[in-house]
């Protein structure tokens, strides 16, 4: 206290949440499909209710970006319905208010899976062809955006040899501006065959699934 001022007392201020979280609805997701990021804000001490909360993601591991701003209900919860481009982590911001100070929650992972689609399709038929036939081959990635790495396709040739499904070549290759991969093959054996493809792995996506197989009948 000083010889000057008289003495005062604070409005209550509590310092620290009790439990303050970023729940996804899923660890992984396809590219296209959207993922429920869920708040929880218990803090310590006050109330989580009525309270304006940040929603980040961080995608380069550097700068995180605030992708909504949402008010938590009155048990101190709130979501977000979102669809994301790529790998992002997660975080809610609290800024602080008169009677609160500010946190930040702890951080969750969405995986973003790109897709693949190879063509031409027989939809699950085998397509008959003649030795020496040359067919191209092409697999449209997504996402393909120019803020994202160039996708990468890798196919896959098998050939049925002695009763036993055996792979006897590979290719990568890099897909085009609109994310179109192409290559082509030459049946040179005869024989069955089948083809399919995927969409590799980039800094900031998850690798797809494989497509389904492309059978051929080589005569």
């Amino acid at each position: 206290m000083s010889a000057h001022l008289a003495g005062a007392t604070s409005a209550p201020f509590s310092v620290a949440p009790g439990v303050f979280t970023v729940i996804p609805s899923a660890a992984s997701i396809t590219w296209g499909k959207s993922v429920t990021l869920a708040i929880d804000f218990r803090p310590k001490g006050g109330s989580g209710a009525g309270r304006t909360i940040s929603l980040q993601a961080l995608r380069d591991g550097l700068t995180w970006s605030t992708i909504a701003t949402l008010v938590t209900d009155s048990a101190g919860h709130a979501s977000l319905v979102y669809r994301p481009a790529s790998n992002l982590y997660y975080r809610a911001l609290f800024a602080g208010s008169a009677d609160l100070a500010g946190a930040t929650s702890t951080t969750a992972r969405v995986v973003v899976r790109q897709t693949a689609f190879l063509r031409p399709t027989s939809a699950g038929a085998v397509t008959v062809i003649r030795r020496g036939t040359a067919v191209t081959f092409a697999t449209t990635v997504r996402p393909a955006r120019a803020d994202l790495p160039t996708p990468t396709v890798t196919f896959f040739f098998y050939r049925q040899i002695g009763g036993v499904w055996t792979r006897v070549a590979t290719r990568v290759v890099t897909a085009g501006s609109f994310g179109i991969a192409r290559t082509t093959w030459t049946f040179q054996a005869a024989g069955e065959w089948y083809v399919r493809a995927m969409a590799n792995p980039t800094l900031y996506n998850a690798n797809s699934v494989l497509t389904p197989i492309e059978r051929y009948s080589v005569r």
